[in-house]
């Protein structure tokens, strides 16, 4: 995963810490970002610095999809 600055197609930040790939994406409501990966992790990431700021486990499989729900409630499958 890699974060770009659409107003200047700028390369930002380049967010590590999944160690699979990340195979989905989804926007918070508070501006942060879900990745969901094929390492059975969440990550909730900051893009303004590109930091990690929580590890969500304990997925047995690879997390193929993310939303953000209405009532702010996230959902993986």
């Amino acid at each position: 995963m890699r974060l770009w600055n659409p107003a200047c197609n700028a390369n930002g930040a380049k967010p590590y810490g999944h160690s699979g790939p990340v195979s989905a994406l989804a926007v918070l409501a508070n501006g942060r970002l879900a990745a969901g990966s094929t390492d059975h992790t969440i990550r909730l990431w900051n893009p303004a610095n590109g930091a990690c700021e929580a590890t969500l486990d304990g997925h047995t499989s690879r997390i193929p999809a993310l939303a953000m729900l209405a009532d702010g409630w996230r959902s993986s499958l």
